[in-house]
């Protein structure tokens, strides 16, 4: 009996063969997202918490009870100063508490009022703050399908000391949960 390898040497040599390559994913990178009136990256507000942390790819940190009723905060895997407020089991507001993130315009903490009001020009309302001598800067609420949304700057009366993004009414709230 005679074995013929060539045969063989080929079906050896197809399984030995390179796996197909990965295509970049479409969704814009955990690190690189940016803040807007409805979400970061690909958190949308109005997810549940578990349906935020799946979008973020498990970069949220969620509390260890979601609650239905009531107010808590998720955070940011490896992007300090971000966090979810989650109220009545839904992301309705994200807040950017330190430098490094940014609004689609650019917009980050530590810009002049005055750039904020160019970037947004026509489009911000200026209020005095509740607790210092700063101000809010209001980007003109929109609504879309998800809801009235709006973006809201915080200033020392000079630079941005935080800013956020959401649902109304939350993202309107002075004082935080939790």
């Amino acid at each position: 009996m005679r074995i013929t390898w060539l045969p063989l040497l080929f079906a050896v040599a197809a399984c030995r063969a390179e796996p197909p390559k990965r295509t970049p994913d479409a969704t814009p990178s955990w690190r690189t997202g940016t803040l807007s009136d409805t979400g970061f990256g690909p958190v949308v507000v109005g997810m549940s918490p578990l349906e935020a942390q799946a979008a973020a790819g498990g970069m949220l940190t969620i509390p260890d009870v979601p609650t239905a009723e009531g107010c808590a905060y998720a955070s940011a895997v490896g992007l300090e100063g971000l966090a979810f407020m989650i109220e009545n089991g839904r992301v309705v507001r994200i807040e950017a508490r330190a430098g490094g993130i940014r609004t689609a315009d650019g917009a980050a903490v530590g810009d002049t009022e005055a750039r904020i009001q160019a970037l947004y020009a026509g489009h911000v309302e200026l209020l005095p703050h509740k607790y210092t001598e700063g101000h809010y800067l209001m980007v003109t609420p929109r609504n879309v399908a998800i809801g009235a949304v709006q973006l809201i700057f915080e200033t020392d009366g000079h630079v941005v000391t935080q800013f956020r993004g959401g649902l109304l009414p939350q993202v309107a709230y002075v004082e935080r949960c939790g």
